[in-house]
């Protein structure tokens, strides 16, 4: 029993009978398949041409390979009993003989695939066994390192009672074919001679290339995808390289055929895996497509990182997913020069925040060259040790970010954050919706001399989570739900300093937590346990989370990355509370 709609796209049996000593099976009359279609283009009168005109993502025929892909995997895993019956299990099975010619298609441009002669089905306890009984299909499209070998065929032949085992991803290899071969026909833009098409040219390839007659026409040799396969896959890429959008797609195709081609058979893509890329794929595209809209979105992505060694993409987590930044709509740059002079005001802007953990590095220098050669001889006898000396890069966000003035013009550029110099002023906390179109925080830098300053980042949000969550990517603080802690007057006592009343006030509870890396961005080797967080307390463990009680005062408290400050005081701010 399938599950819609991939049963579209697995031949329907209409009816079965038996006459004297025979079964017959009914299926409708589907009038061509995908071995013709492919070669003749056999349903370009109904509009669908196996010409690609636009996006590979967009195009009849590769969606419907995709819809195989799913029915395959349906195929292999996805069966069920029906519910009457008393057999115990889950069943799974395999094909073993997909190729163009048993993929059938339809008037409509429905792929369906048919021809179980050589198919095997079994039940099993459990899905972790994903092995099943071998049936030879067709040669040419079977998997060399998923089949038997000659050795294990006799051992097979000479223990008639033993049957041979592979594991379902043998069916893998097949498809990998199939999807290349479409690929071939899909993406040729030059002229073949003689009445020839791609397919031909392709297959005439695979008969050339071969150094064993066993294997002419075949996509492996000796336990290998051919040199000429590798090869093609790797012509796709250079499809589309004008067009970021069409172009990014066509690459993760290609790295996914490589994959399917390649490894151990323990290692082979299971059918349900290569749909899971697919609809990753598909996300991704659709991401892009999403930037791709707006130009300054675009621009700022498309700008590289100055230094991009150990940064990752940090995100916010937007319905269940950790989403870019370039995501966050609605959000306002207003840039000032650290005296409060105004540069631009009020500008759409788009935001990209990479971070690079504390990092230690070897130091060489003329003062400390390394160990002596002396040395070196006493490290290799054991007599002692010696260890270079080492530094410890500070955590660095870098902040890309693109902002479209009133007048229509553009500037997008890059600055480093250095967590040490830099800090955060919550100024939405005295702000609200309903007095503020956005709510605010600043980001400046403390001058370290007089000659260098930064720009001032006022940015503003459309909603309290957004600029909270903002917040966190900066501070690795989230700010708890019970944050709507007021007071009228908050008196701080500092040492040997007359009490200092302040108000208004407002306090937040901070709770520690790591970075919130976007999925498509490889977090750096080095976060651990989140070692000398960017935050401003260093003194507690690093391995444990505790929360903070911080104060904010209006015009006068700001956070540093690395500490908290009062405006004009060189004293940090005392620490209210921390607790489990």
């Amino acid at each position: 029993m399938f599950k819609q709609p991939v049963a579209d796209n697995i031949i329907t049996l209409l009816a079965f009978y038996t006459w004297r000593d025979n079964v017959y099976f009914v299926f409708p009359h589907i009038a061509t398949d995908l071995y013709t279609l492919l070669r003749m283009d056999t349903l370009r009168h109904r509009g669908l041409s196996t010409q690609l005109v636009g996006s590979l993502h967009e195009h009849w025929l590769w969606i419907q390979m995709i819809q195989v892909t799913k029915a395959l995997s349906v195929i292999h895993t996805g069966l069920k009993l029906p519910d009457a019956t008393p057999v115990k299990g889950h069943p799974i099975a395999a094909h073993f003989d997909l190729e163009p010619a048993k993929i059938l298609v339809t008037s409509e441009g429905v792929l369906k695939i048919t021809d179980f002669g050589e198919s095997v089905m079994r039940l099993t306890s459990s899905l972790q066994d994903l092995s099943t009984h071998f049936q030879s299909g067709d040669v040419k499209y079977a998997a060399p390192k998923s089949r038997p070998s000659q050795a294990d065929l006799s051992s097979a032949i000479e223990h008639s009672g033993s049957r041979l085992m592979v594991l379902l991803n043998y069916d893998v290899w097949a498809l990998a074919c199939v999807m290349t071969e479409v690929l071939v026909v899909l993406l040729d833009r030059t002229a073949h001679p003689g009445g020839r098409n791609a397919i031909d040219d392709f297959h005439a390839l695979l008969e050339t290339t071969s150094t064993e007659t066993s294997t002419a026409g075949m996509f492996w040799e000796r336990g290998r995808v051919k040199k000429c396969v590798t090869e093609t896959i790797e012509q796709f890429r250079t499809n589309f390289s004008d067009i970021y959008l069409r172009h990014h797609y066509i690459n993760n195709i290609s790295d996914l055929l490589h994959q399917m081609f390649e490894g151990k058979k323990e290692q082979h893509p299971l059918s349900s895996n290569v749909v899971i890329q697919f609809e990753e794929y598909e996300d991704i595209y659709k991401a892009d497509y999403a930037i791709q809209r707006d130009r300054l979105a675009w621009d700022v992505r498309d700008q590289p990182l100055e230094v991009s060694d150990g940064f990752a993409e940090v995100g916010w987590e937007n319905r269940g997913t950790i989403a870019s930044f370039l995501d966050m709509d609605g959000v306002r740059l207003t840039l000032l020069d650290f005296w409060g002079t105004l540069k631009y005001r009020d500008a759409d802007c788009r935001l990209q925040l990479f971070y690079r953990p504390v990092t230690e590095v070897q130091v060489i220098s003329s003062k400390n060259p390394g160990p002596s050669k002396r040395s070196w001889k006493r490290m290799v006898k054991g007599e002692r040790s010696q260890r270079p000396a080492t530094s410890l890069l500070p955590a660095q966000f870098t902040l890309k970010w693109g902002a479209k003035w009133l007048d229509g013009s553009t500037l997008v550029d890059q600055t480093p954050i250095n967590t040490s110099e830099w800090s955060f002023v919550p100024a939405y906390r005295f702000q609200t919706l309903s007095e503020h179109d956005h709510l605010e925080c600043v980001l400046f830098k403390r001058p370290t001399t007089r000659k260098t300053y930064d720009y001032v980042f006022r940015l503003g949000f459309k909603t309290l989570d957004q600029v909270r969550q903002f917040q966190a990517a900066l501070l690795h603080y989230d700010v708890c739900p019970a944050d709507e802690l007021r007071s009228p007057k908050v008196t701080i006592q500092w040492k040997n300093v007359t009490p200092t009343e302040l108000t208004p006030v407002r306090l937040q509870i901070w709770e520690r937590t790591t970075p919130a890396y976007v999925e498509r961005a490889v977090s750096p080797a080095a976060i651990g346990d989140h070692v000398r967080s960017s935050c401003w307390i260093t003194t507690q463990p690093q391995n444990r989370k505790f929360k903070v009680l911080m104060l904010f005062v209006q015009n006068v408290a700001f956070v540093g990355l690395s500490r908290a400050y009062l405006l004009g005081e060189t004293t940090h701010l005392q620490l209210l509370a921390v607790f489990q």
